[in-house]
């Protein structure tokens, strides 16, 4: 798994993701989201939930834009596979299936199945 500047960190068997911005434990959760109120309710005014399929020869891309945070990592890391301007705008063919995997496993608008 790879942190925002796309440096890999050790994963853990189990572990749950920092997503208030407060842990100290980063980019593992500490528990702070308790002590500062953190509820991670979506806005009101965020991009609906919408799920849309992609179906490469080797991995299949479940996309809900609702929960992208629309950084760019995706776009910026392999733009043969997430072609902006173009449809379909994300090609599967485009790039190793294992590094799609690497750059879409720690984004939960991006689940993956190989």
């Amino acid at each position: 798994m790879r942190n925002s500047k796309g440096e890999w960190f050790e994963e853990k068997e189990a572990m749950a993701l920092c997503r208030c911005g407060n842990s100290t434990t980063k980019p593992y959760c500490s528990g702070m989201h308790l002590k500062v109120g953190f509820k991670g309710n979506k806005e009101p005014d965020r991009v609906p939930d919408k799920i849309k399929h992609y179906e490469g020869e080797k991995i299949t891309i479940h996309d809900n834009r609702g929960v992208c945070a629309h950084s760019g990592f995706c776009t910026d890391n392999i733009p043969t596979v997430w072609r902006m301007g173009l449809e379909p705008w994300i090609d599967l063919n485009g790039s190793d299936s294992i590094e799609i995997e690497a750059v879409t496993q720690p984004f939960p608008s991006m689940l993956y199945r190989a």
